[in-house]
């Protein structure tokens, strides 16, 4: 009998209440009869993310060593020789590093102790947007795993692969896989749908920083106020420009109806996301060149059976994909956004008709059991 295919996933922070979508794939494959082990360096939200086998080395140094490491081999993995003998000790068939940073520097250790391990690298967004404008270094490492044998990409869109592809990543390494949704939200489908004259509840989830846009929902949120009163607007994250959002919330005198929630237990969001009507994604492309790649949040909010107003950017295109299921706006765009808004509301029949669509499409085309039986396939087949 042959024994189980083994993969090491190395991700510097294991996990970050943003990464989701690393946490569940590792449990689906473990689920599919795949034996997981995660490399880590900060081990976060252990209770809420329980996965018992997690090595952790650690990265305490002195302030003289950080800035050596900082300056000059940053690059590198701390603790390589104990990080090497793990890998020596637990002989993984596949070692598989999540974001483009942490391949290049699982890659630099597989190739300075020679070992004949197959790496694959899989790319979310500003490792691929971003970082190679701002760090040259950074783009030589990913041209030379380019260049390598032993290594593979995934992106989990075909946007993210475009931009692959203009960096001169080779064609026939990179593997589209979607990043995979919690199977908990299939659980809370939405049944209450609005009528003219109820509440109409707005969504939106994410970071708050410049790429998701939500400066532009609440001015867009103000503005459709105008039309139709009996609306309310809750925004779930954290980040560097919540209190610059609050404030606009002050200046566009619509405090009484925005919610802000921080930091809600990703367990929770699927009753959060049920409790709404419409789920908006007003992402931008960000002055430093940062662009949405596959929302997982979206996703979910569609999987729960809310129809969804999203920027027509990045990834986003990939999961609004025609008018049935919600719409795709100009980014930026206040009126136009709210546009879409007042639409909804002079056409309740379209909330309901677009969110039992936008459920049936999101589980049928992000179905967990194709995208494991895809990344198994993938470890597989290298």
């Amino acid at each position: 009998m042959k024994d189980k295919l083994k993969v090491l996933h190395y991700v510097s922070a294991f996990s970050l209440p943003s990464e989701t979508f690393i946490y569940d794939l590792i449990n689906n494959l473990e689920e599919n009869g795949i034996e997981n082990y995660v490399l880590t360096h900060h081990r976060q939200l252990e209770d809420e993310r329980p996965f018992s086998k997690v090595k952790v080395t650690s990265e305490k140094e002195s302030f003289l060593k950080k800035m050596y490491f900082r300056l000059f081999d940053r690059w590198s993995i701390r603790n390589q020789k104990e990080v090497f003998n793990f890998i020596k000790e637990y002989k993984p068939d596949v070692i598989h590093a999540h974001f483009g940073p942490n391949g290049v520097k699982i890659f630099n250790l597989i190739q300075k102790y020679k070992l004949n391990i197959k790496l694959i690298v899989s790319f979310h967004g500003m490792d691929i947007n971003v970082l190679p404008k701002q760090d040259y270094s950074y783009l030589e490492k990913l041209l030379s795993m380019n260049s390598a044998n032993n290594t593979f990409f995934t992106s989990p869109s075909v946007f993210l692969k475009n931009k692959m592809l203009l960096l001169s990543l080779n064609n026939e390494k990179i593997k589209v896989i979607p990043n995979v949704y919690n199977e908990r939200f299939k659980l809370f489908q939405k049944n209450n749908f609005w009528q003219h004259g109820d509440e109409l509840k707005l969504l939106n989830i994410g970071r708050f920083e410049e790429v998701k846009g939500q400066k532009y929902l609440l001015e867009a949120f103000a503005l459709s106020l105008k039309s139709y009163q009996k609306m309310r607007l809750t925004l779930v994250g954290y980040g560097s420009l919540e209190s610059e959002l609050k404030n606009l919330c002050k200046k566009l005198n619509i405090e009484n109806k925005v919610t802000f929630l921080q930091k809600v237990e990703h367990s929770k969001l699927p009753d959060i996301i049920a409790g709404h009507d419409i789920y908006i994604q007003p992402s931008i492309v960000a002055s430093d060149g940062a662009e949405e790649n596959l929302s997982v949040a979206t996703i979910e909010a569609q999987v729960c059976g809310l129809p969804a107003i999203v920027s027509s950017i990045g990834g986003l295109k990939e999961i609004v994909i025609d008018n049935s299921t919600g719409k795709l706006v100009e980014e930026k765009n206040i009126e136009i956004l709210s546009d879409a808004i007042i639409s909804y509301i002079n056409n309740p029949k379209d909330i309901n008709e677009h969110s039992a669509n936008a459920r049936e499409k999101a589980i049928e085309r992000f179905d967990k059991k194709i995208i494991i039986n895809e990344m198994r396939g993938y470890y597989e087949k290298i």
